[in-house]
């Protein structure tokens, strides 16, 4: 599951428009003028470049064991049995 499908099916659940992808490069662009603005009013910054591209990198893991020992106890096991609730 992708960090964007939770937000994508719940905007298509409540009717909305999808969410506005933004293009790469505004990211890091915004963690420097962040920074950059911090540094101006000596203020720490918060979560700057680093954090950004920590969170645009992709992850992949392997969740069998998961699905083995957590699945069968969740209430809700997918997003779209979860979304019920919404």
């Amino acid at each position: 599951m992708t960090r964007r499908l939770p937000y994508k099916s719940i905007a298509e659940r409540w009717g909305y428009a999808k969410p506005w992808r933004g293009p790469q490069w505004l990211f890091p662009l915004a963690g420097g003028i962040t920074e950059a603005a911090a540094l101006l009013l000596n203020k720490p910054a918060p979560p700057t470049r680093d954090f950004i591209r920590i969170g645009m990198a992709s992850y992949v893991s392997n969740t069998d064991r998961m699905k083995a020992e957590l699945l069968p106890e969740l209430a809700y096991p997918s997003l779209q049995s979860g979304l019920s609730l919404l």
